[in-house]
């Protein structure tokens, strides 16, 4: 039995021991921890977040793999996921590109902006206001007119 095949079977039949065997079978296994990762979150989504913190710990120079292997065995499970990886040090940009690899809309697993809600991948920030004309718009005020006189 690959350590793939064992990891699948520990989080289908006891998802209490999953994140402990994943992060063994990844100590043991560190080329395999994205198949490790990926077919442990497939048997068991909903412990994907737990699974893919496991494979981050035996593994976190491969925490971004990691992440997109989760990410695509269980999507609906990507912002915990993602909030995982976070933790592990993955950034806001490896996050969207992962989620983007997976399949998964950017923004679920995006930070917030100041402004609300999540920055499309690869949108750029809006351009500022031009700052507003004197006497433009309510309260400018003025006479009307608006003729020169000359001096002669």
């Amino acid at each position: 039995m690959s350590a793939e095949q064992i990891a699948a079977e520990i989080a289908a039949v006891a998802p209490a021991m999953a994140g402990a065997a994943v992060e063994s079978l990844v100590a043991a296994n560190p080329t395999q921890a994205v198949a490790i990762t990926s077919a442990a979150a497939a048997a068991a989504p909903e412990l994907a977040a737990v699974i893919s913190s496991a494979a981050m710990s035996a593994a976190p120079e491969q925490a971004q793999l990691i992440t997109e292997a989760a990410m695509s065995a269980a999507p609906a499970q990507a912002s915990g996921i993602a909030e995982v990886a976070a933790n592990a040090g993955v950034s806001a940009e490896a996050l969207v590109q992962a989620a983007i690899v997976a399949g998964v809309d950017p923004t679920a697993v995006a930070a917030p902006t100041a402004a609300g809600g999540a920055p499309a991948a690869g949108t750029p920030a809006p351009a500022p206001a031009a700052p507003a004309l004197p006497g433009a718009g309510a309260g400018g005020g003025g006479s009307g007119g608006g003729g020169f006189a000359s001096a002669s």
